[in-house]
């Protein structure tokens, strides 16, 4: 089963608060928010065969165990 995987949010500027309409200012619940977001990919990759991504960027926000997981699919 392959597993469309868009984006890891990393607790950096480029993957946070990178749209101004999005931005948090409350620091302190920014590990909790980014928890949350990151939960659906880190539940299925246990039960999924590939991760799909549209782009090499946004593949290599995943922890390395995950991206190991990626399929390389060019187009």
């Amino acid at each position: 089963m392959g597993l469309y995987c868009e984006l890891y949010r990393l607790d950096s500027g480029e993957t946070v608060n990178f749209d101004p309409e999005f931005t948090t200012k409350d620091l302190r619940g920014n590990a909790l928010r980014l928890w949350l977001r990151n939960l659906n990919n880190s539940l299925h990759f246990d039960i999924g065969d590939a991760g799909i991504s549209p782009t090499e960027f946004q593949a290599d926000t995943f922890p390395q165990p995950q991206r190991c997981a990626f399929a390389n699919i060019k187009h």
